[in-house]
């Protein structure tokens, strides 16, 4: 069994302090429980991070694969954890 979980994610850039907006792809071989996810997303919408410590973060958080895309200065920047 695979599972993807897709949905949007916004946290605060360190380098200008706007926010990012990233599409997330989490993949697991097990289910995970959306409000698990939600609530990690959540907290880490408060943080200022790079892109690559946020798809690290949710990787070791959720113990699965994470796929974190992103735009910067139109730049299109895809992460992956897992």
């Amino acid at each position: 069994m695979r599972v993807s979980y897709t949905f949007q994610l916004t946290a605060i850039c360190p380098v200008d302090s706007l926010p990012d907006v990233y599409e997330c792809v989490i993949s697991a071989h097990r289910i995970i429980k959306v409000e698990d996810i939600l609530q990690i997303a959540a907290e880490l919408q408060t943080k200022s991070a790079f892109q690559e410590e946020i798809c690290q973060e949710l990787h070791r958080r959720l113990a699965c694969c994470v796929t974190l895309i992103g735009y910067h200065s139109g730049v299109r920047t895809e992460v992956v954890c897992g």
